[in-house]
């Protein structure tokens, strides 16, 4: 299954701890999401999960065992069916093992095309394959790091 990644992980907008959910956008915003954090040695892949995007980053917002790896965290959801939720949340918790662990539910795992996790340094990325370029401008700046705008205005 193809699905399309949120692409505004690079401004201030998408990361964890600074993204406005009180928007429309979010609005029973069904789906799955990656939280990840960078540092100069590199990135690792914090949590995964899936459900209403907007009271899942909530709880992630105050989750101690996540924040531990905080400030810095990014995060990026894809809007999936509901029948598909547990499958694509127990794929991309197998294929991409986060830092914290929780239960996931038995049951066959569906394949999706992984974010491309760009890190805020051209040097440093996690490299997933696949990704659908929408919603996405990236330009480089003077100071050698990537400015990524959406295209579309989904966040404000």
């Amino acid at each position: 299954m193809t699905v399309d990644w949120c692409k505004c992980i690079l401004q201030s907008s998408c990361r964890l701890n600074l993204i406005n959910l009180n928007t429309e956008y979010f609005d029973n915003l069904l789906g799955v999401f990656v939280i990840w954090y960078e540092n100069k040695g590199g990135g690792k892949i914090v949590s995964v999960g899936q459900g209403i995007i907007r009271d899942k980053l909530i709880e992630m917002q105050i989750d101690k065992k996540v924040q531990e790896y905080g400030p810095d965290l990014y995060v990026t959801w894809a809007s999936v069916p509901r029948v598909s939720l547990e499958g694509i949340e127990a794929f991309l918790y197998q294929k991409l093992n986060p830092l914290v662990h929780h239960s996931i539910t038995s049951c066959d795992t569906i394949e999706v095309n992984l974010p491309q996790l760009l890190m805020i340094s051209k040097k440093f990325r996690l490299a997933y394959p696949t990704i659908t370029e929408v919603d996405l401008e990236l330009n480089d700046r003077d100071d050698g790091n990537l400015l990524a705008r959406p295209q579309k205005k989904l966040l404000e």
